[in-house]
């Protein structure tokens, strides 16, 4: 019988960390495609302090994949007037 190496993760953490990296950051260009919004739509929701949270670094301006899934999962809605609150 031949002996096959399992691909379990040692650390349950990997599993997490594989599907979702919260370092794994994005320009505003990839986040607003993942969106789907424009770039400049972003820019606004910047200023307005809107959208999701975003790492200013110098000039560059990063998401973190992390705070768009939060961003994501909070503006989710079961219907058209689902305000959003519970």
């Amino acid at each position: 019988m031949e002996h096959t190496k399992s691909t379990e993760p040692s650390n349950p953490l990997d599993v997490v960390t594989s599907v979702l990296n919260p370092f794994d950051f994005k320009n505003n260009k990839q986040t607003a495609q993942i969106i789907g919004v424009k770039p400049g739509t972003l820019e606004v929701w910047r200023y307005q302090g809107k959208g999701p949270l975003f790492h200013k670094i110098g000039r560059l301006v990063r998401y973190s994949m992390a705070d768009i899934e939060v961003f994501l999962n909070k503006n989710r809605r079961i219907s058209t007037s689902d305000n959003g609150q519970i």
